[in-house]
C-alpha cells in the first residue's frame, strides 16, 4: 500500500511537502505581484508621457500660430 509507512513517518513527509508547497506559493505570489506593479507603473508612465506630449504639441502650435499672425 502507498501509505503503509512505518512509525508515523508519513506525517513527517507530508509536512515537509506542505511546507515546501507553501514556500513555493509565497515566492510565486511575490514574483507575480512585482510584475503586476511594474506593469502598472509602466502603464501610468506611458499615459503621463502621452499627456505631456499632447500639451507640448498644443503649446508649440499656439506659439507657432502667434508667430505667424504677428
Amino acid at each position: 500500500m502507498l501509505f503503509a509507512l512505518a512509525g508515523g513517518n508519513w506525517i513527517h513527509i507530508t509536512s515537509i511537502v506542505h511546507v515546501r508547497s507553501v514556500m513555493f506559493n509565497a515566492i510565486l505570489e511575490n514574483a507575480c505581484s512585482e510584475q503586476g506593479a511594474r506593469m502598472s507603473a509602466m502603464d501610468n508612465s506611458s499615459r503621463n508621457a502621452g499627456e505631456m506630449l499632447d500639451r507640448l504639441t498644443l503649446t508649440y502650435y499656439n506659439r507657432w500660430l502667434t508667430f505667424l499672425l504677428c
